[in-house]
């Protein structure tokens, strides 16, 4: 019975294997800075070293996870969690969502992350290790995989199939159908998203999400959107959590600690824009009107990093003489989401 157990871990081990394989070959010959900043895996030795205090015995899906590459310098293995956390890192941080008082489950060690705001975590000390999906903005905690495998399977698919492409200006971005047919094939559970609706979001409705670029006044009411109030009462209610949170991690002296700056920065831009300002910048650049300049330089000032670097990227589309000197000026700034944003535009 052990020989028949440990032939079927070692078969489920290898599609592992060969997944993050053939994930590493598509980086290395679409996205080679990503690649090349992937850290040098970990023995099995080194992994039981650096996990002797942690409580949980590890699935042999992590050693086989973090054999491969301990982390990424920057950029990503899954599109749109842009944080592959080294066993180092996850450890950190599973300690400080258990220190900062989050809902957190000690069960759950977090290995992808996207800017502090949501995260993929591997179930640790049980049976099985499903991966969970966690999103305290959306209010989303859900299992997304039965397995490390099913994800990174799928994930090497949209790749290869084109399904995760490369937009005009470098952007990864996903052919919404393609990818949920390929998820579903790999026994995806969460919840999907609607594939006719691109702007698909599960934040509350903004002014801007009601925009239809297609009609006459788009223009105006995206002008009228970028300082629009909240529509919906839950918006507040998720702005007085951001500002009771924030209030919390200065109070325990949290704020400024080393590896904060990306759930602080992520808090504030749900303080400061819970309005659609971000989206109403985006949309401004994609309705391609020169008309837009104008109030997209007036928001470079706005409190929230998002809506910044929207503004700054619509002013990039529309192209226009008047913004070249601020745009320098910006391109200068050392602004977080800026910075990251460049970084994965690039290739």
């Amino acid at each position: 019975m052990g020989n028949y157990k440990d032939t079927i871990i070692g078969i489920f081990m290898s599609l592992l294997t060969d997944a993050l394989d053939r994930i590493e070959t598509w980086l290395v010959s679409h996205q080679p800075e990503f690649a090349l900043s992937l850290a040098p895996g970990l023995t099995r030795q080194e992994i039981d070293a650096i996990v002797e205090n942690f409580p949980y015995r590890l699935p042999e899906e992590l050693y086989e996870f973090y054999g491969w590459h301990n982390g990424c310098q920057y950029g990503y293995i899954v599109p749109k969690f842009d944080n592959f956390f080294s066993l180092q890192e996850a450890l950190k941080w599973y300690a400080d969502f258990l220190n900062w008082g989050f809902d957190w489950n000690p069960h759950w060690l977090p290995i992808l992350d996207f800017n502090g705001d949501y995260r993929y975590a591997v179930v640790t000390g049980e049976d099985s290790a499903p991966v969970w999906y966690i999103d305290p903005e959306g209010c989303i905690e859900e299992i997304r995989w039965d397995s490390l495998t099913d994800l990174m399977l799928a994930t090497a698919e949209c790749y290869e199939t084109g399904a995760y492409y490369f937009d005009d200006e470098g952007y990864i971005e996903a052919d919404e159908q393609k990818v949920a047919e390929i998820q579903r094939k790999y026994n995806y559970r969460g919840r999907e998203k609607s594939t006719t609706n691109d702007s698909y979001n599960p934040k509350p409705p903004t002014v801007a999400s009601e925009v239809d670029l297609s009609h006459p006044n788009a223009l105006e009411e995206l002008i009228q959107a970028l300082q629009a109030a909240p529509l919906s009462p839950d918006a507040g209610i998720l702005q007085a959590m951001a500002a009771n949170t924030l209030d919390n991690l200065a109070n325990l002296g949290l704020a400024n600690q080393v590896g904060a700056e990306p759930l602080v920065i992520g808090l504030q831009n749900i303080l400061y824009d819970n309005a659609g300002h971000a989206l109403a910048a985006k949309k401004l650049g994609e309705l391609g009107d020169i008309r837009a300049v104008e109030p997209l330089l007036q928001v470079l000032s706005h409190p929230s990093s998002k809506v910044r670097t929207n503004a700054i990227e619509s002013l990039v589309k529309l192209g226009d003489s008047r913004a070249v000197e601020t745009l320098i000026q910006c391109l200068q700034d050392s602004d977080f989401f800026c910075a990251s944003r460049r970084s994965m535009g690039a290739g």
